[in-house]
């Protein structure tokens, strides 16, 4: 292997490391046929160093990574890919971290479900960092297997197993149309490489614009964009809130860098009318279709997963300015809106669905299940009203931040309109968020449910309120992001 490519592959190599650190300490001392019964206190440590070694990793690379390198395999070294490893880590530590409570709660190898989040981890630090369409589909197939693993820890939940058996086949199709993608890439091109279609579209060979058409199809699906929600949306529903806030949090990040790879390969060779009109679309539709979809669901916790797809929308909206860029390389204001409205997305997809288990309530719980929580837990529910603001970028979040600076790019490309639905579609979001926190804090708790209903764990608080914060501390402090995207794409 090149040194590019080891350099590439190493983020993912830590993760592996890890979870075979958690399956072997998971064996050790237990006899064959035997259920082990310690304790486990080592595997948040295990996945907490794996995550700071993959932000160590990225950190000591920065520097170097300045002017990308790419192997022959298709992997690339640079900062996007830095920083959205970098995202993962943060994300897979956290979640891990909340999780711990209740994995230490059930009846399983809890071991080989640490194992999971690692490998979810590794499959996501290669996905961010390859510029190859073979390599992310294997990148995807990995993801599936461990996200699959982690919907359903108890293995007894109706809704886990749901989640999972939804998440295998929405994969498949995701699979299926990829597949697609890579034939008719490499039937005109002679490569499954963004660079190569980007040369392919420019010249018209037949055939190219179709596998355009299916890769913007493809990374529709692994935002959970409208049209191509569905799926999405039932698994970040059904799942664990763990699993459910790794998989909103790590698909935009996955979805947004592959989209400004792709940005990249087409650009570099003269702008595109056709994937800036289809980025516009679907960013439209989502911006606009997620909350109103939102307000017509009974349930707390699809209402949740519509509003996390949000940053993705905006993310394609700003690469819709960015793809109508001339001169070889996309437009250095949308590549940077796009990974604010990543940053602010990972950490408020992640929040806002860890926010949804603090009342312990079932899965379906419906608007009026939650009538009263805000007047039982006012610091939390506010935390958790922030979080959603975050993602439906209310003003003062550093969600609504985001989406000025993606109106900034789209209105320099004179894309006016989409830009005047990124801003006005905040309203939109805000709508369910409202009603939400009139059920929170106007309402009383109904007499169904116990008012001595017990406390949600420490760590699962503390992940939650430190994800919260976060947030908020970015946006009192812009010139921190701004700093690290300008830096990510120079």
């Amino acid at each position: 292997m090149t040194p590019t490519t080891v350099a590439a592959l190493t983020p993912a190599g830590i993760w592996l490391v890890a979870a075979l650190v958690c399956l072997g300490l998971e064996a050790a001392g237990t006899p064959v046929g035997w259920r082990k019964r310690s304790t486990r206190t080592h595997l948040p440590w295990v996945i907490g160093l794996a995550a700071l070694a993959v932000l160590a990793h990225a950190v000591l690379r920065w520097g170097d990574a300045a002017s990308a390198a790419t192997s022959a395999q298709g992997l690339i070294v640079d900062r996007t890919g830095l920083l959205g490893s970098g995202v993962i880590a943060l994300l897979v530590g956290a979640v891990h971290l909340a999780a711990t409570p209740s994995l230490a709660a059930i009846d399983e190898e809890r071991g080989e479900m640490s194992a999971g989040f690692a490998m979810v981890g590794a499959a996501l630090s290669v996905a961010c960092g390859t510029v190859d369409l073979l390599v992310l589909a294997a990148a995807l197939v990995v993801a599936t297997g461990a996200q699959s693993l982690l919907c359903a820890p108890d293995r007894e939940g109706p809704h886990g197993i749901e989640a999972a058996t939804k998440g295998i086949v929405g994969a498949g199709v995701l699979l299926v149309v990829l597949a697609l993608a890579v034939v008719f890439a490499w039937v005109c091109t002679g490569s499954t490489a963004f660079a190569g279609l980007g040369r392919a579209l420019a010249i018209g060979a037949p055939g190219a614009a179709f596998a355009a058409a299916m890769i913007v199809v493809v990374l529709a699906l692994i935002l959970g964009a409208v049209p191509f929600q569905q799926s999405y949306v039932d698994v970040a529903h059904g799942a664990s809130t763990s699993s459910a806030g790794l998989l909103a949090g790590g698909m935009l990040v996955v979805g947004v860098l592959e989209a400004v790879r792709l940005l990249d390969g087409v650009v570099a060779t003269g702008a595109d009318q056709m994937l800036a009109r289809s980025f516009a679309v679907i960013a439209a539709l989502t911006l606009v279709g997620a909350p109103v979809a939102s307000l017509d669901q009974s349930r707390i916790g699809r209402v949740v997963a519509y509003l996390a797809v949000l940053p993705g929308g905006v993310a394609l909206a700003a690469l819709a300015a960015g793809a109508l860029s001339t001169g070889g390389t996309a437009d250095a204001g949308a590549v940077r809106a796009a990974l604010m409205a990543v940053l602010s997305g990972g950490l408020g997809c992640a929040a806002a669905l860890l926010g949804v288990a603090l009342p312990r309530l079932d899965p379906s719980s419906t608007w009026e299940d939650w009538s009263g929580f805000g007047r039982t837990r006012p610091v939390m529910a506010a935390f958790l009203v922030y979080a959603l603001g975050t993602l439906a970028g209310v003003p003062g979040t550093i969600g609504f931040t985001a989406r000025l600076e993606a109106a900034r790019a789209l209105f320099a490309a004179r894309v006016d309109w989409l830009g005047l639905v990124v801003v006005a579609s905040a309203a939109l979001g805000a709508a369910p968020i409202v009603r939400l926190a009139l059920f929170l804090f106007a309402k009383d708790v109904p007499s169904t449910r116990a008012k001595d209903q017990p406390a949600p764990g420490g760590l699962l608080l503390g992940t939650f309120a430190a994800l919260v914060i976060a947030c908020g501390l970015l946006e009192v402090w812009p010139g921190l992001l701004d700093e690290l995207v300008q830096q990510a794409r120079r």
